[in-house]
């Protein structure tokens, strides 16, 4: 494989990194994953990243599910084809996501206040499925997958030697 990687940093307040990794691969042959990162900082203690990007992995799928495999289950894997690994095409998916962060002051000392949203939208991805008790099947998904996370993170040290964060995290994956 071969990657590129360029930043462009306008000023203080933006900055850019895009990236291109190509790689060629004995079972898939050869494929590209690009990414950009964008930070942006409007205001003095406000911070916005932007980032966007395609990923593809070979899932492992004997180690990714050690947890079902020490059962009595029996492993179906239905494939589409011998020439992949384990007969299963690779995961790939399109990453994007936002995050802002603010630094400010709480009860007089130093905070910071995040908010993280990403979505994954699958255009291939494996399954295990375990529906039923006496088997496991590995298979391609056929159909739309996505995953959605969002998180809010509050952090600051009201006393010294005492870090204090609190946060919410929220998932949506079909």
């Amino acid at each position: 494989g071969a990657f590129f990687e360029y930043t462009y940093t306008m000023n203080e307040k933006l900055s850019a990194v895009a990236g291109l990794r190509g790689d060629h691969n004995n079972l898939y042959g050869w494929f590209a994953t690009p990414r950009l990162n964008v930070r942006y900082e409007p205001i003095k203690g406000t911070i916005v990243r932007l980032s966007a990007g395609r990923g593809q992995r070979t899932a492992n799928i004997f180690a990714e599910n050690m947890g079902a495999l020490v059962s009595a289950r029996q492993v179906n894997i239905l494939s589409s084809s011998t020439q992949k690994a384990f007969g299963l095409s690779p995961e790939v998916a399109w990453n994007k996501g936002i995050s802002i962060d603010q630094k400010l002051k709480l009860f007089s000392r130093d905070a910071t206040l995040s908010f993280d949203f990403y979505r994954n939208d699958f255009t291939n991805q494996v399954v295990a499925d375990m529906e039923d008790a006496r088997q496991i099947k590995f298979y391609n998904l056929t159909g739309k997958s996505f995953s959605n996370s969002f998180q809010s993170e509050l952090n600051f040290i009201p006393v010294k030697k005492l870090d204090v964060r609190l946060a919410y995290r929220w998932f949506d994956v079909k």
